[in-house]
């Protein structure tokens, strides 16, 4: 049996040092990661879901398009599967790189006093809370940032094989252009999964720790949380013409959480007439990640999020690659800074929330990346 190596981290991390642009990802149950690298000329900004009709390559979109965090499209002028084949591209590439390496910057990021941050994130969880039990929401997803130094001799490229290692079931990526900087996820949520014209989406939302050799049960909030991201997603299909099957909801274990997951199959050609970023501004963002009603809960996070989600709760993976498509939310994610790490996490406010319930939820959340660091 031919054992494939490990990555060369070094060579890996020198990608990012000389500013180049590549996404590095593992499918989820997938044993080996694949590599695709972009030039300068074949990168793509766009700034609305929709211009992705017709498009096809590698997309790494925003929570909100905006001028800052546009959707990046890119087109791979290398790609490589398997640790085996990586690493001679990287051995050749690499030799070939200037030894003055360049180190790229990004706004500078404080690391935020953890009672500071608790604070903040009360007081915004109490707007959100009293517009739900208010009725102007069903649910608003409320989420924080947390920043720390960037630990000595950290590694993106050590990190990204440690998440492969302990989410098999995750869709796991490090992504680096000289735009968005560099970014590392572990998510356990599809967005669209699609070959030829057979399409799949997902519903995932409730939350709580992993219990082993003990039978998962779901309170009501978590209950209701799950039904209204599967309500809209099913009625969201169902407006394009499309007919989904229903599965679920069942429970999923991903990392040391649970959640509740509701898979929809539908059918997709030509003759359909829906552009792929037609549906994806539908979808994109469901309620597992903004809330309901989609724009009220749009308009409360941007009032009362001290902080830019930036990429986090956007999506990431191809589209339209070989006639398919692969794309995950960005969840569980952080942003790599020369001398930061910024992590986000989040959970939906609902009427019978809890803020002390909400808080530890993002911690658990946020562990997910903290435990590959130690």
């Amino acid at each position: 049996m031919n054992v494939e190596p490990m990555l060369n981290f070094a060579l890996l991390d020198r990608l990012i040092n000389n500013d180049q642009a590549f996404l590095l990802y593992k499918e989820p149950q997938s044993l080996h990661p694949s590599l695709a690298v972009f030039s300068d000329s074949s990168i793509d900004y766009l700034y609305h879901t929709r211009e992705l009709n017709g498009k096809s390559g590698y997309v790494f979109a925003p929570f909100e398009p905006n001028e800052e965090h546009p959707i990046v499209l890119l087109k791979a002028v290398a790609f490589f599967s398997g640790e085996t084949a990586i690493n001679a591209y990287l051995e050749k590439i690499v030799s070939e790189m200037s030894l003055q390496e360049t180190r790229f910057s990004h706004s500078v990021v404080l690391v935020a006093d953890k009672k500071f941050a608790r604070k903040s994130y009360e007081t915004a969880f109490e707007a959100c809370h009293n517009a739900v039990v208010g009725g102007d929401c069903q649910k608003v997803v409320l989420s924080r940032k947390y920043s720390m130094e960037r630990p000595s001799g950290f590694s993106p490229a050590r990190l990204f094989q440690n998440a492969c290692t302990k989410y098999a079931e995750a869709y796991v990526y490090l992504f680096h252009t000289p735009k968005s900087g560099t970014w590392l996820g572990s998510s356990p949520e599809a967005l669209l999964m699609s070959h030829g014209t057979s399409y799949q989406t997902v519903a995932l939302a409730g939350t709580q720790a992993s219990q082993p050799n003990t039978e998962v049960m779901w309170d009501a909030k978590n209950r209701l949380e799950q039904q209204i991201v599967s309500d809209y997603v099913e009625r969201t299909l169902e407006e394009f013409g499309l007919n989904p099957e229903k599965q679920g909801p069942y429970s999923i274990e991903a990392a040391q959480l649970v959640h509740l997951k509701t898979t929809f199959h539908f059918e997709m050609s030509e003759s359909t007439n829906i552009g792929l970023g037609t549906l994806l501004d539908g979808l994109h963002p469901t309620p597992a990640t903004c809330g309901f009603p989609k724009e009220k809960a749009m308009q409360l996070i941007r009032r009362h999020e001290r902080h830019d989600r930036s990429y986090y709760c956007g999506f990431v993976g191809s589209i339209g690659v070989e006639e398919a498509t692969h794309l995950s939310v960005n969840l569980r994610c952080m942003c790599i800074l020369p001398t930061m790490l910024v992590l986000y996490a989040g959970g939906g406010v609902m009427a019978d929330s809890s803020c002390d319930l909400e808080w530890e939820e993002t911690e658990s959340k946020l562990q997910t990346l903290l435990s590959l660091l130690t």
